[in-house]
């Protein structure tokens, strides 16, 4: 799943992407996704946190 969000993300060549999943998921994939470099993984939570702030 992971490799496949980040081939997605290389081929569109996009600064910003949303990718929604299962809860059950975010865990194993925000794991792999931030071991990439360039990447950075923010959670609807985090996101949500920023946005009211």
């Amino acid at each position: 799943m992971a490799d496949r969000i980040i081939s997605a993300i290389e081929k569109s060549g996009s600064k910003k992407v949303l990718v929604a999943f299962g809860a059950f998921h975010v865990p194993f994939v925000k794991r792999y996704l931030e071991r990439h470099d360039g990447l950075k993984v923010i959670t609807f939570d985090q996101y949500m946190e920023n946005f009211n702030n």
